[in-house]
């Protein structure tokens, strides 16, 4: 199923809404919703013809992280090879699945996943933080940012790097070999 919500551009300068947002999003994407949220400019509105943009999983407004969807994609290796055996939107990228796997049918060791997603941030400097075991990689922009593969299982990793305004492509792949399993990717625009 698939559910759509058009907010207005000035959506996020309301106390509150865009949270609103994020945890609708968040409760229908747990019940295996796909969930596309437009927010743009007033030209945007006297446009609009009712339709989403199906190039785009989601259009996320640039005033802030509304951490709605992400798309996994779940292979049965270590090196994210062949096709995927589960693909899945997700929420935000905060996992701990200890000894368990994430999810039914894949096993809770000798997995990988690729995640992917589009944002749209104004201009400024970025702190990214990634933190996994075993495995991650950060991409944005397909710019390597973060390389911890292979890696020393629970370590943070951090970056800063400047992002112009506008679209960006995330892109983390992940793997895992054996023992504890978990990832978590933070973001945040430095002062």
């Amino acid at each position: 199923m698939r559910v759509g919500i058009i907010a207005p551009y000035w959506l996020p300068h309301f106390g509150g809404a865009e949270q609103y947002v994020y945890r609708l999003c968040k409760s229908m994407v747990d019940k295996n919703v796909d969930v596309q949220v437009f927010t743009g400019t007033p030209r945007d509105e006297e446009k609009d013809n009712g339709e989403l943009d199906e190039d785009i999983v989601t259009r996320w407004h640039p005033y802030g992280q509304v951490y709605c969807q992400v798309w996994g994609e779940y292979y049965d290796n270590l090196f994210l090879g062949g096709e995927p055996v589960l693909t899945r939107l997700d929420g935000e990228l905060d996992f701990d699945w200890g000894s368990g796997s994430p999810a039914p049918g894949l096993q809770a060791d000798d997995f990988s996943v690729r995640w992917t997603r589009i944002v749209s941030w104004p201009a400024g400097i970025y702190r990214f933080a990634l933190e996994a075991d075993d495995g991650a990689r950060l991409w944005v922009d397909d710019s390597l940012l973060i390389d911890a593969w292979p890696a020393l299982p629970g370590q943070l990793y951090a970056i800063e790097t400047y992002l112009p305004a506008g679209e960006h492509r995330l892109k983390v792949e992940y793997y895992e070999v054996t023992l504890d399993a978990h990832l978590r990717l933070s973001s945040e625009v430095q002062p």
